[in-house]
């Protein structure tokens, strides 16, 4: 009887396990994988941005001859912007969608933050919003 009873729960147990499909399909791919992000603007499609969403790094989204292509954004330095982690996720687009000009990118991490603003020369770029440092005054 014994006997019996042991093989019950391994046979139960083996028939728990989950052989896994080793040939993995785009869809199966788990949201924290990877860091390219596409941000597009909820006002109109032509503001769509790709994201490297480890690196900071952003392009635009170009007219060409016959295609869209991605013209990269230039990013100001910012002091807020410490140690980053290369294979983490720790960027983000956001926009208010009212105006181009409410679009931020923002490191999750640490605070930093741009906005995007058009140079002189007619192209964007994320320039870098600064943080009040000044300490409120302890005698009030």
């Amino acid at each position: 009887m014994l006997a019996v009873w042991g093989f019950v729960p391994t046979r139960f147990a083996a028939a728990q396990l989950k052989i896994e499909d080793p040939s993995a399909t785009a869809t199966d791919v788990p949201e924290q994988t990877g860091c390219f992000e596409l941000f597009v603007s909820p006002r109109q499609t032509r503001e769509t941005y790709l994201l490297n969403a480890c690196t900071g790094d952003s392009w635009e989204r170009v007219g060409m001859a016959d295609r869209s292509g991605w013209r990269r954004l230039r990013r100001e330095a910012n002091a807020q912007d410490g140690e980053t982690l290369s294979l983490v996720k720790q960027y983000q687009i956001v926009s208010s969608g009212l105006t181009a000009q409410d679009t931020f990118l923002l490191n999750r991490l640490n605070g930093a933050s741009w906005q995007l603003f058009e140079g002189a020369d007619g192209g964007l770029f994320w320039g870098t919003m600064v943080r009040e440092t000044t300490e409120p005054d302890a005698g009030n």
